[in-house]
């Protein structure tokens, strides 16, 4: 009886052992690892990569400016050197025959080379001219306004006809007066002078003043 209880104990003892340390005396094999999934490739193209551009500097800025070029040389001219110096010959003088006697050439009266007409003077008229008709000049209104008077001195030319041009300011108190009677004095007529009977064109002076209480 006791032997079978030992048995059973033994047998009872080697269960509970084999139970706890089954795994360590009598390792069971592992079953293999399921093979992993394939795993799709995909191939992609890409663009070529552009190098990269070296960094570009302002030329105004970081090259210096060249310096101004300097003025081309003139080439020596040849000189001519003249072994005896230069000398002009002089005109021999004029025949005598072929002078021309200064009192064989006359002008006609009145007239110039060319037949223009001569322009005498005031004091070369056998009869002086006499103002037919005077346009007054207007008066400057800012030197009206200041209360100034004043007088010009025109040179003008009167021709046969009495008509009077190429008027010439010579003076005047303000330049206002000598404009203002400049044109005045363009719209004149003349009773003309004359040289031998003939009226002729000249040259004279004349003054031209300007009053307040003849303004006003």
């Amino acid at each position: 009886m006791r032997r079978d209880l030992a048995i059973a104990l033994l047998i009872s003892a080697l269960l509970h052992l084999g139970v706890a340390f089954g795994d360590r005396l009598f390792p069971t094999k592992a079953p293999p690892p399921a093979p992993a999934a394939e795993i799709p490739v995909i191939a992609l193209t890409l663009p070529p990569i552009a190098p990269d551009e070296a960094p570009t500097t302002d030329s105004s800025e970081a090259a210096p400016a060249d310096p101004a070029p300097a003025p081309p040389m003139l080439a020596d001219a040849p000189a001519v050197r003249l072994d005896t110096p230069f000398v002009q010959p002089l005109a021999p003088p004029p025949v005598a025959s072929a002078a021309r006697a200064v009192s064989l050439v006359a002008l006609p009266s009145g007239a110039g080379l060319g037949g223009l007409k001569t322009i005498f003077d005031l004091n070369d008229l056998d009869e002086q001219p006499e103002a037919v008709f005077k346009a007054e000049p207007q008066y400057p209104y800012d030197l009206l306004r200041a209360g100034l008077a004043g007088e010009s001195v025109l040179e003008l030319t009167i021709d046969p006809d009495g008509s009077v041009r190429d008027v010439i300011v010579i003076s005047a108190t303000q330049r206002e007066f000598g404009e203002a009677a400049r044109l005045a004095v363009l719209r004149w007529k003349f009773k003309p002078g004359k040289v031998a009977g003939r009226a002729v064109s000249f040259r004279r002076t004349l003054p031209v003043t300007f009053s307040i209480r003849a303004a006003l």
